[in-house]
């Protein structure tokens, strides 16, 4: 059971860059649509990263800003200003609310399975140290002893 939920921490890792990377496309898509990268939107703030720049630059600028809003540090210069940008990143931040909710109920699950099978396996060696005390044989010492 242990294993299913390291799988969910770890499909959750995997699928966080391809997140990323849709709202970074997103972000940009909505920019151009605004009038060609118009003053009050996120590009048109920062032409020094867009005018001239070849699509690689303007792809990591754009994929920067969304693992900047992913990750919840935020930047001073790169913020959503028009409308459509600031209700795509309410929804985007909910979306990483929700993320981060599920990743971390999922090491507790996690955490807890493990205490719970760490307290069965002290419950059995107290059982056998409670027989061998019955039974005049020595403790079960974990020390001396080969668990299957």
């Amino acid at each position: 059971m242990g294993h299913y939920g390291l799988g969910q921490i770890i499909d959750a890792g995997r699928t966080s860059p391809v997140q990323v990377h849709w709202a970074a496309c997103i972000y940009y898509h909505m920019a151009e649509m605004h009038g060609d990268f118009g003053p009050d939107t996120w590009v048109g703030r920062n032409p020094q990263y867009f005018v001239g720049k070849p699509i690689i630059t303007k792809y990591l600028v754009s994929l920067y800003f969304s693992v900047s809003t992913f990750t919840v540090m935020g930047d001073a210069t790169l913020y959503p200003e028009t409308i459509a940008e600031l209700i795509f990143t309410i929804l985007y931040l909910f979306f990483i609310l929700f993320l981060g909710a599920y990743i971390i109920g999922t090491v507790t699950i996690m955490m807890v399975q493990a205490d719970q099978r760490s307290s069965t396996f002290r419950d059995s060696i107290e059982h056998l140290n409670e027989y061998s005390a019955g039974n005049n044989l020595p403790d079960v010492s974990c020390s001396g002893t080969v668990f299957w």
